[in-house]
């Protein structure tokens, strides 16, 4: 019985995260045309097996090269200060290219013990030449070429 309790509960946590894991908690406006939708994107796949240290950028130059957007192209509201850009220390694959992938998090909840809660409300690819910048849709899951 308590391991059925145990199981039920574990169910529920599960599907309370991913009903969550949609919603940014604000206006989801989109600051692209709709030709710059790139319909033949693939999901990403998989990891790289290109390290990001082979890249033509470095990973710092990626971070900054996404950072330097403005909030709108970013599709972002709000100072960028409000949010914390990081940078994965493994490459992507996005339509066989090899990416960098980078996150914009924003703080939701800070706790007493100094721990904080990120939720994560912007995803980029930049090619590992740094020539071609990607956006994720976070709910609708398209990707979007952004000009720098």
């Amino acid at each position: 019985m308590k391991k059925q309790m145990c199981l039920m509960l574990v169910i529920a946590v599960i599907a309370l995260l991913c009903a969550g894991c949609g919603s940014a908690g604000g206006s989801n406006s989109s600051v692209a045309a709709p030709s710059d939708v790139v319909s033949d994107i693939e999901e990403v796949v998989s990891e790289s097996s290109k390290p990001v240290e082979e890249a033509s950028i470095s990973s710092a130059d990626a971070l900054d090269k996404v950072q330097s957007l403005s909030m709108d192209k970013l599709g972002l509201e709000g100072k960028k200060d409000d949010y914390k850009f990081m940078i994965s220390t493994k490459g992507k694959i996005l339509n066989s290219t090899d990416c960098f992938e980078i996150n914009a998090s924003k703080e939701i909840k800070k706790n007493k013990d100094g721990t904080v809660h990120m939720q994560t409300v912007g995803q980029y690819f930049l090619t590992y030449d740094g020539k071609t910048i990607y956006k994720r849709d976070i709910t609708s899951g398209e990707y979007i070429q952004i000009e720098p």
